[in-house]
């Protein structure tokens, strides 16, 4: 398990701890001294929290992700992220409406990059001078939605085919920049761009540029200075 900073100049690790299965223990995951990786993980937050490493967001993948424990004490505890999901992501929903994050972006209404219905297009931006447009959706559907405690965001180069190796899932806290809002903010809000250069770092292993806000990641964790 490594904790990861992950920025436009640096992709380093902080920490390393050794994961060992429960089959190397007395009593398998019944011994006391067994450690999952998820709780691996949020010891590691645990320390970069404690430490001040003045990061932007916690980045991870699904599974991670997946975990709804994670998510609550990352939420309790003050800290920002953005993780990924399973394209087969659901929640209740009635038999006739799309219910997981694949299906409502099949219903999301796009057309064609002329008529895109829902979806944003983004650009990425890389250090190398090189640019990849891609597509994002803000997910408005179940337990998410700009205006809610979580957002789902879909990012994808094709929202026709949603090409497995080309499409994230993601959720996040970050609050969206919604102009009106009555109650005080947790976190600075994240643009869809913004959420998706989060990810990016730590899919691109710390290549993707940033613009304006500096970014970068742990366990990985990304970084606003």
């Amino acid at each position: 398990m490594t904790s990861l900073w992950a920025d436009a100049q640096v992709y380093y690790p902080l920490e390393v701890e050794p994961y060992t299965p429960e089959k190397y223990f007395p009593k398998g995951k019944n011994d006391p001294a067994f450690r999952t990786k998820l709780k691996m993980a949020w010891q590691l937050v645990q320390r970069a929290v404690e430490q001040g490493w003045p990061f932007r967001a916690v980045v991870a993948d699904n599974f991670y992700g997946e975990d709804r424990g994670l998510k609550q004490k990352l939420q309790k505890l003050g800290v920002p992220y953005v993780m990924a999901l399973g394209p087969s992501h659901a929640w209740y929903h009635p038999e006739d409406v799309a219910g997981t994050l694949q299906d409502v972006a099949r219903e999301a209404g796009w057309q064609g990059a002329k008529q895109p219905g829902q979806w944003v297009r983004v650009t990425r931006r890389f250090r190398d001078g090189s640019m990849q447009d891609w597509w994002a959706l803000e997910i408005v559907a179940g337990p998410y939605g700009p205006d809610k405690m979580q957002r789902a965001v879909v990012a994808t180069t094709d929202p026709e085919t949603l090409p497995d190796l080309t499409t994230w899932y993601l959720v996040t806290n970050l609050p969206a920049p919604i102009e009106q809002r009555v109650l005080p903010l947790p976190f600075p809000p994240a643009s869809l761009e913004e959420v998706i250069r989060l990810y990016g770092l730590r899919k691109s292993g710390g290549t993707e540029l940033q613009t304006g806000q500096t970014c970068s990641g742990l366990v990985e964790v990304t970084s606003q200075e």
